[in-house]
């Protein structure tokens, strides 16, 4: 076998690879909103994760993708603790009595 050959199939051999095993970089976007409308500074994350994201003022979030948790929890204080899975992403947080 030619050697240019070899290092065709070995290079796209580890592509292959890489491409299968390598960790997902993908990111959930969402907003959070209220009876009032989309809520800024909220805390977004991955349920059982410590990591949160804060939303812009226009409530929305960008998130990397978990590969531990598939459900999303919205706190703020003076407010429920939202939560969902479900896309397109719309977490509504519901003032507390």
């Amino acid at each position: 076998m030619q050697p240019g050959r070899v290092v065709a199939i070995v290079t796209f051999l580890v592509c292959l690879v890489l491409a299968i095993f390598a960790p997902s970089t993908s990111t959930v976007d969402g907003v959070v909103v209220s009876d009032g409308g989309p809520q800024a500074g909220v805390a977004v994350g991955w349920q059982g994760d410590l990591e949160r994201v804060a939303t812009d003022a226009l409530g929305r979030f960008h998130l990397l993708q978990s590969s531990r948790s598939r459900h999303l929890i919205a706190t703020k204080p003076g407010y429920r603790i939202a939560s969902g899975s479900a896309l397109p992403l719309m977490l509504r947080l519901q003032p507390l009595p």
